[in-house]
C-alpha cells in the first residue's frame, strides 16, 4: 500500500541495525530520501 500527502495510517517501524531509544508517546519524525512523516508512538 502507499500513502499520499494528507492520508493517515497507522504504521510499524522495525529498526534494522540500531534501535533507538522510544517511549509511548513520543513524538517521530523520519526522513528518507524524499519520504518523510511525523507521528507519535502508541506502543513499543
Amino acid at each position: 500500500e502507499e500513502l499520499r500527502t494528507g492520508e493517515r495510517a497507522v504504521v510499524c517501524f522495525r529498526f534494522m541495525k540500531h534501535p533507538e531509544y522510544l517511549r509511548v508517546g513520543a513524538k517521530l519524525l523520519f526522513r528518507e530520501g524524499v519520504t518523510k512523516g511525523i507521528g507519535h508512538v502508541t506502543h513499543l
